[in-house]
């Protein structure tokens, strides 16, 4: 039909354009690509066109038919650099990584953890995998941001995701991560998104959300620093598209199914180092889904990060197996080595390191086993004195009855109940009410408090209590558990308590 061929001459002659503007021949275009290039080059081309296409008269990208290509592509560079300005997305300065202690000056002696991810540090090249297996508290968070400010001065590499189990830890990790750049920035403007489906309504989130451009203009006298979020890149598909962001690993994990828009994930994650907090966590689904985008990162330049307390080593070597078959390897052999440890693949080799436990988290935990019928008779008789405990139920329905049963041997205000089926906005609010009671520089810790839990709070959740009590579980979700029990120094704790004790 004419229609047709009307169109398939302008595509034609689009395609000419093109060729012509960035000096190819026929013989220089590829007969085919590969998966991977493919993909990149999917996720670079929708990007661009959303780019371009931003209807804000600054981006400097009018429409243009092919009769003006000629005029379109005058100063391109200078308007594809404003575009870029225009939605927030520039880059941060390039000097040498700072040392450790620069990095996080409240750390005066960094612990052995710590040193040995320093250690590692000069030996890594992109991409690479490093897995770290430390037990709670030792810091593995300030290693990993460590690692990743180290890697993101290479050339290859910049910024970096951080992928977590829940909501919760999510919302949590942003506001380290937040005041963790606020700090390493201070007078520069900082693109940070959270991702993960409830991110919208995350008020303290929200506050953060601006036009980045109109920032760079407000604070161009004084070089103020300033970490927020890009209005454009708070979009649902845009928001991996940010130089850094933190949320919920889903989202990172939807670049390796079929779902809409795969490749801009993939594209937006690659040459960024990517974070993975508590991957002991995942189910067999989940797990299976995380080695394949492993690979993916290790075919797109990404290095990863990956932390847990316990790990099994049918689980160490898959994971290391999936990144060396990204990097074209296969049946990679992990060296023995005691726990802690870390282990790291890079150029083609594996290095795996055991470190000291440090004083702060090596202690006597004490197991003490109660039925159901005596433990609230028990929990009340060591409180008398005061102190902060929690308990651990399995299931949001038995975390009710709980609290309900408690609410005979606690007044209004000693009592809480935490999980993951509240609205948000009361999830978000008793989120905050523990970090603010329990958490680690809490000037408002009460003199005495029950918190009825579930799962929620025993992951990246940065809170302590006196005494714990959890229903069964499986070990590494007890050791998780019992991270959370004098997880810091207090030198307040009742006499019944001064010795950790999960019941």
């Amino acid at each position: 039909p004419g229609s047709d061929w009307q169109h398939r001459r302008f595509s034609q002659r689009i395609f000419e354009q093109l060729q012509e503007f960035v000096g190819l021949t026929s013989s220089d275009l590829p007969t085919h690509c590969d998966n991977a290039a493919g993909m990149i080059l999917a996720g670079l081309t929708t990007v661009s066109d959303w780019i371009a296409s931003n209807p804000d008269q600054k981006s400097g990208f009018p429409y243009a038919n092919d009769t003006l290509f000629d005029e379109y592509a005058k100063d391109l560079e200078a308007k594809a650099q404003n575009a870029l300005r225009v939605i927030g997305w520039t880059k941060t300065s390039t000097e040498n990584p700072l040392n450790f202690t620069e990095l996080f000056s409240q750390i005066q002696t960094p612990r052995p953890l710590q040193d040995a991810a320093i250690e590692l540090s000069v030996t890594l090249t992109s991409p690479c995998l490093v897995l770290v297996e430390a037990s709670m508290g030792e810091g593995k968070t300030e290693a990993a941001l460590y690692l990743a400010d180290y890697l993101q001065h290479q050339a290859s590499v910049g910024g970096f995701y951080i992928g977590l189990p829940t909501q919760a830890t999510s919302n949590a990790m942003w506001k380290r991560v937040r005041d963790f750049l606020s700090q390493r920035y201070p007078e520069e403007i900082v693109n940070l998104t959270l991702s993960h489906s409830a991110a919208a309504l995350k008020e303290e989130y929200q506050q953060t959300v601006c036009r980045l451009d109109q920032v760079y203009d407000e604070d161009e006298q004084n070089s103020a620093g300033r970490v927020g979020a890009g209005e454009w890149h708070t979009a649902r598909k845009r928001s991996l598209l940010s130089p850094y962001g933190v949320g919920t690993v889903d989202q990172a994990l939807m670049g390796v199914v079929r779902s809409k828009h795969q490749f801009v994930r993939l594209f937006g994650l690659a040459g960024r180092t990517v974070i993975l907090d508590e991957i002991h966590a995942y189910d067999l689904y989940t797990s299976t889904l995380l080695e394949r985008f492993l690979e993916w990162l290790a075919v797109l330049g990404s290095p990863v990060i990956a932390l847990s307390a316990t790990l099994p080593m049918s689980t160490r070597r898959l994971l290391v197996n999936a990144y060396a078959k990204g990097c074209g390897q296969s049946d990679v052999e992990l060296p023995q080595a005691n726990y802690p440890r870390i282990t790291a693949f890079a150029g083609g080799e594996v290095q795996v390191r055991s470190f000291a436990a440090s004083d702060h988290v090596t202690r006597s935990l004490n197991l003490y086993w109660i039925n159901d019928k005596e433990w609230m008779a028990a929990l009340r008789d060591n409180l008398a004195d005061g102190g902060c405990a929690a308990v651990i139920c399995s299931t949001v329905g038995r975390a009710q009855e709980v609290f309900q049963r408690l609410q005979a041997e606690f007044g209004e205000n000693e009592l809480g109940l935490f999980h993951g089926r509240f609205l948000f906005i009361d999830r978000d609010r008793i989120e905050q009410a523990c970090l603010e009671k329990f958490g680690k520089d809490s000037t408002t810790r009460p003199h005495r408090y029950v918190l009825v839990a579930t799962q929620v709070i025993e992951q990246s959740l940065d809170v302590d209590f006196d005494l714990m009590i959890s229903d069964l579980a499986p070990i590494d979700l007890l050791l998780q558990r019992s991270g959370r029990l004098h997880r810091h120094t207090r030198d307040n704790r009742p006499a019944k308590l001064k010795v950790p004790t999960l019941w």
